[in-house]
């Protein structure tokens, strides 16, 4: 493939006057001096750190040095490499997966990116048409080696591609000038920002729709995700084809075995709102910790399902870090301090329609998260329990109006679907309806309505769920009202 791109530019530069020399080598760049190029084109592996073979995940270590913290993908290795073997004013340009530019694995290596060179181009592909074969977003940046302590450039060309306008927005970009300001095309932007703005907690391009967004509730929201709630991930099994099971598995088996499932809150049965029944967890615990002590226990208590499913995977289950010999069957994190408290649950990835309300806390919450009202103690749940504010929230969660906030801050995932995780959620922007000296206490009433009839099935008109929460917001009318 590269032998065949190189070939048609050689012939491209011969006929501009430009004699060029082909010198490909096969080998494994990493483990490779790279010389001192003047330019790298790159579009490096894309490869997380679980798939990567251990002598790989050595040298993508010993690349990345000390930025290469927590799981760095491959990819961040073959960058770091690129710049700095470039010389004073040389340039990388180069395609990577888009979480890369704002995951938290990454924030040391973009920090040191930006002190060593100038973010001269920053793109991004929404979806995931462009490259076929690929299961993440893509997105690609321009960096020039800046010479010693010179002063950092002060903007950075940004431009977005929604999917099937790569190709017209890469020609676009060609001819931008940035002294024309923002350029706002059917199916793609380009714009200029501040360098200084961007900060290595993120450098993923958003929407210009989205940044006003977030502008306006900058000015007028002073809450947060995480400074009203505390976002617990969920059960870690360690492997849900042993633990989490069909409903009618569990029901089949004697009452005393039964008593040692819990129903289960899955990204599978959370739909428009509602936690469907259908799935069961093996929960061995109370608020002390494990009821089953030992194996000659659990074959006493549980003798059905310990033969079905526990003792054929006694070698899997070992494996799974932090087992030994005498927990191979509990569960490998079982999140027990909150897991009995009626709970904001959601699912790990998802958009409108992804969150619910367990009222009682009869639901352990598997491959998802659980929202807890200002911090993980009981008295705190019941308290919120007890008030309208539940079912209020569970209406402004599946609003139109909070998919698009998620999505400034969240990273979809192949199939368009936003990584709800905790990290990303918690500085989300929301309301505090609990304070009614921002939020009218007839209006949370409006918003609790609406919460109880998802909860009962029945998801109001998207155009009646952004109204709400508009007001809740304090925002103007949404493009999305009419939805």
């Amino acid at each position: 493939m590269a032998l065949f791109c190189l070939q048609r530019a050689e012939d491209d530069a011969r006929r501009n006057g430009v004699n060029v020399t082909l010198d490909i080598r096969e080998a494994n760049a990493l483990a490779q001096s790279w010389g001192a190029p003047q330019l790298v084109l790159m579009n490096p592996p894309f490869e997380s750190w679980h798939n990567m073979e251990p002598a790989d995940q050595s040298l993508v270590r010993s690349a990345l040095a000390s930025t290469g913290r927590m799981r760095p993908d491959k990819a961040m290795a073959f960058v770091w490499n690129a710049v700095h073997c470039l010389p004073s004013g040389g340039v990388l340009a180069t395609v990577l997966p888009a979480a890369l530019l704002e995951t938290d694995s990454g924030h040391w290596w973009r920090e040191e990116l930006a002190s060593l060179a100038d973010l001269d181009l920053l793109g991004r592909f929404q979806g995931y048409g462009y490259f076929k074969a690929s299961t993440v977003e893509a997105s690609f940046l321009v960096l020039r080696r800046r010479p010693g302590p010179a002063r950092p450039a002060e903007f950075t060309r940004v431009l977005l591609a929604e999917e099937g306008f790569e190709d017209t927005a890469i020609r676009a970009m060609r001819q931008y000038d940035p002294a024309q300001g923002e350029v706002h095309q059917h199916g793609i932007e380009l714009y200029t920002v501040d360098s200084r703005a961007i900060l290595p907690a993120s450098w993923l391009p958003r929407p210009a729709r989205y940044r006003k967004l977030i502008r306006e509730l900058r000015r007028t929201q002073a809450t947060t995700v995480g400074t009203l709630f505390k976002v617990h991930r969920g059960i870690q099994t360690g492997n849900n084809s042993v633990f989490v099971l069909d409903e009618g598995y569990v029901k089949g088996l004697p009452r005393g075995e039964q008593k040692l499932f819990r129903p289960a809150a899955t990204s599978a049965v959370i739909r428009n709102g509602v936690i469907h029944p259908g799935r069961c967890v093996f929960y061995p615990y109370d608020a002390d910790g494990p009821t089953i002590r030992c194996e000659t226990e659990l074959k006493q208590r549980v003798p059905h399902y310990y033969k079905d499913y526990l003792a054929p995977a006694r070698g899997d289950l070992l494996e799974r870090v932090g087992m030994s010999e005498t927990t191979w069957w509990l569960l490998q994190r079982p999140r027990l301090e909150w897991q009995t408290f009626p709970k904001l649950v959601s699912k790990y990835f998802g958009e409108q329609g992804s969150f619910a309300y367990d009222t009682s806390g009869e639901f352990a919450v598997v491959q998802g998260y659980a929202w807890i009202w200002r911090g993980a103690d009981e008295e705190s749940s019941a308290s919120f329990a007890d008030s309208s504010l539940p079912y209020a929230y569970l209406a402004l969660l599946n609003s139109p109006v909070f998919e698009d906030i998620l999505a400034s801050f969240c990273p979809r995932i192949l199939g368009g679907q936003m990584n709800l995780s905790n990290k990303f959620v918690e500085p989300v922007f929301i309301p505090d309806l609990s304070d009614e000296s921002r939020v009218p206490s007839d209006l949370v009433s409006e918003l609790a309505a609406l919460g109880r009839a998802i909860a009962n099935g029945k998801m109001p008109k998207a155009g009646i769920l952004a109204s709400a929460a508009n007001r809740a917001y304090g925002l103007p009318r949404h493009e999305r009202d009419n939805g």
